[in-house]
Protein backbone atom coordinates (compact mmCIF):
# COMPACT_ATOMS: atom_id res chain seq x y z
CA UNK A 1 0.00 0.00 0.00
CA UNK A 2 1.21 3.47 -0.86
CA UNK A 3 -0.20 6.49 0.95
CA UNK A 4 -0.43 10.06 -0.28
CA UNK A 5 -0.36 13.05 2.07
CA UNK A 6 -1.65 16.17 0.37
CA UNK A 7 -3.60 19.22 1.55
CA UNK A 8 -6.78 20.17 -0.29
CA UNK A 9 -9.13 23.05 0.48
CA UNK A 10 -11.00 25.74 -1.38
CA UNK A 11 -7.87 27.91 -1.39
CA UNK A 12 -4.92 25.50 -1.73
CA UNK A 13 -3.82 22.17 -3.04
CA UNK A 14 -6.11 21.23 -5.93
CA UNK A 15 -3.20 21.07 -8.37
CA UNK A 16 -1.18 19.02 -5.89
CA UNK A 17 -4.15 16.72 -5.30
CA UNK A 18 -4.85 16.19 -9.01
CA UNK A 19 -1.20 15.37 -9.63
CA UNK A 20 -1.31 12.79 -6.82
CA UNK A 21 -4.63 11.42 -8.06
CA UNK A 22 -3.14 10.81 -11.52
CA UNK A 23 -0.13 9.10 -9.95
CA UNK A 24 -2.36 6.95 -7.71
CA UNK A 25 -4.40 5.83 -10.73
CA UNK A 26 -1.19 4.55 -12.32
CA UNK A 27 0.02 2.90 -9.13
CA UNK A 28 -3.25 1.02 -8.52
CA UNK A 29 -2.18 -1.36 -11.31
CA UNK A 30 0.59 -2.54 -8.96
CA UNK A 31 -0.56 -1.84 -5.40
CA UNK A 32 -3.35 -0.26 -3.39
CA UNK A 33 -3.25 3.47 -2.72
CA UNK A 34 -4.79 5.61 -0.04
CA UNK A 35 -5.04 9.36 0.56
CA UNK A 36 -4.42 10.77 4.04
CA UNK A 37 -6.46 13.98 4.09
CA UNK A 38 -7.56 16.27 6.87
CA UNK A 39 -11.27 17.19 6.77
CA UNK A 40 -12.10 15.96 3.25
CA UNK A 41 -15.24 17.31 1.61
CA UNK A 42 -17.80 15.32 -0.42
CA UNK A 43 -16.35 16.35 -3.81
CA UNK A 44 -12.89 15.15 -2.80
CA UNK A 45 -14.27 11.86 -1.44
CA UNK A 46 -16.06 11.20 -4.72
CA UNK A 47 -12.93 11.85 -6.81
CA UNK A 48 -10.88 9.49 -4.67
CA UNK A 49 -13.55 6.81 -4.80
CA UNK A 50 -13.75 7.03 -8.61
CA UNK A 51 -9.99 6.61 -8.86
CA UNK A 52 -10.06 3.17 -7.15
CA UNK A 53 -8.07 4.59 -4.27
CA UNK A 54 -9.01 4.73 -0.62
CA UNK A 55 -9.42 7.68 1.72
CA UNK A 56 -8.29 7.85 5.31
CA UNK A 57 -9.70 10.99 6.95
CA UNK A 58 -7.44 12.65 9.50
CA UNK A 59 -8.72 14.79 12.35
CA UNK A 60 -8.63 18.50 11.55
CA UNK A 61 -6.64 21.23 13.26
CA UNK A 62 -3.59 19.11 14.03
CA UNK A 63 -0.04 19.95 13.08
CA UNK A 64 1.50 17.62 10.52
CA UNK A 65 3.76 16.21 13.22
CA UNK A 66 0.78 15.56 15.54
CA UNK A 67 -1.26 13.85 12.85
CA UNK A 68 1.37 11.12 12.33
CA UNK A 69 0.05 9.33 15.42
CA UNK A 70 -3.29 8.93 13.56
CA UNK A 71 -1.77 7.38 10.43
CA UNK A 72 -2.68 3.73 9.79
CA UNK A 73 -0.12 1.19 11.00
CA UNK A 74 0.71 0.10 7.44
CA UNK A 75 1.33 3.64 6.14
CA UNK A 76 5.14 3.44 6.09
CA UNK A 77 5.35 4.16 2.34
CA UNK A 78 4.20 7.71 1.82
CA UNK A 79 4.28 10.23 -1.00
CA UNK A 80 4.21 13.75 0.43
CA UNK A 81 2.99 16.61 -1.75
CA UNK A 82 2.76 19.50 0.70
CA UNK A 83 4.99 22.03 -1.04
CA UNK A 84 2.35 24.74 -1.10
CA UNK A 85 2.87 28.39 -0.20
CA UNK A 86 1.83 28.05 3.49
CA UNK A 87 4.46 25.39 4.17
CA UNK A 88 7.13 27.24 2.23
CA UNK A 89 6.42 30.34 4.33
CA UNK A 90 6.55 28.30 7.57
CA UNK A 91 9.39 25.89 6.81
CA UNK A 92 10.15 24.89 10.41
CA UNK A 93 6.75 23.22 10.94
CA UNK A 94 7.12 21.32 7.67
CA UNK A 95 10.68 20.36 8.62
CA UNK A 96 9.44 18.98 11.96
CA UNK A 97 6.95 16.83 10.06
CA UNK A 98 9.64 15.40 7.77
CA UNK A 99 11.92 14.75 10.76
CA UNK A 100 9.09 12.94 12.58
CA UNK A 101 8.40 10.78 9.52
CA UNK A 102 12.08 9.84 9.39
CA UNK A 103 12.16 9.14 13.14
CA UNK A 104 9.16 6.83 12.72
CA UNK A 105 10.82 4.92 9.86
CA UNK A 106 8.62 6.08 6.99
CA UNK A 107 9.82 5.67 3.41
CA UNK A 108 9.21 9.15 2.05
CA UNK A 109 8.96 10.37 -1.51
CA UNK A 110 8.67 14.14 -1.56
CA UNK A 111 7.06 15.95 -4.48
CA UNK A 112 8.58 19.42 -4.56
CA UNK A 113 8.19 22.69 -6.40
CA UNK A 114 10.66 24.46 -8.63
CA UNK A 115 12.92 27.44 -8.15
CA UNK A 116 11.31 29.77 -5.56
CA UNK A 117 8.65 27.19 -4.73
CA UNK A 118 10.97 24.41 -3.62
CA UNK A 119 11.65 23.23 -0.09
CA UNK A 120 15.31 23.17 0.87
CA UNK A 121 16.42 23.21 4.50
CA UNK A 122 19.88 22.37 5.85
CA UNK A 123 18.32 20.00 8.42
CA UNK A 124 16.04 18.18 5.97
CA UNK A 125 16.26 14.44 6.60
CA UNK A 126 17.20 11.98 3.89
CA UNK A 127 14.18 10.95 1.81
CA UNK A 128 13.94 8.03 -0.61
CA UNK A 129 13.27 10.32 -3.54
CA UNK A 130 12.62 13.95 -4.29
CA UNK A 131 10.62 14.60 -7.43
CA UNK A 132 10.39 18.02 -9.07
CA UNK A 133 8.06 17.48 -12.06
CA UNK A 134 8.82 20.81 -13.72
CA UNK A 135 10.88 21.51 -16.83
CA UNK A 136 12.43 24.54 -15.16
CA UNK A 137 13.93 22.46 -12.31
CA UNK A 138 17.50 22.80 -13.47
CA UNK A 139 19.18 24.48 -10.51
CA UNK A 140 22.00 22.97 -8.50
CA UNK A 141 20.39 22.99 -5.05
CA UNK A 142 20.81 19.26 -4.56
CA UNK A 143 18.34 17.83 -2.02
CA UNK A 144 18.99 15.35 0.76
CA UNK A 145 17.54 12.42 -1.19
CA UNK A 146 18.64 8.99 -2.36
CA UNK A 147 17.14 9.78 -5.77
CA UNK A 148 16.44 13.15 -7.39
CA UNK A 149 14.16 13.26 -10.42
CA UNK A 150 13.63 16.67 -11.92
CA UNK A 151 12.49 18.40 -15.02
CA UNK A 152 12.72 16.25 -18.10
CA UNK A 153 14.08 13.31 -16.04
Amino acid sequence: MIYFRVDVSETIGWGHFKRCLALSKSLTHFTSTCFLISDPDARLCKLIERSDSKLYALPGKLSYKEEISYYPADSKNIIVDLGHRKNLEEPDAFLQYLLALKQNNFNVILLDGAEGDQFRHPEMPMVKALIQPYWCSANNLSPNAEHWLRGEE
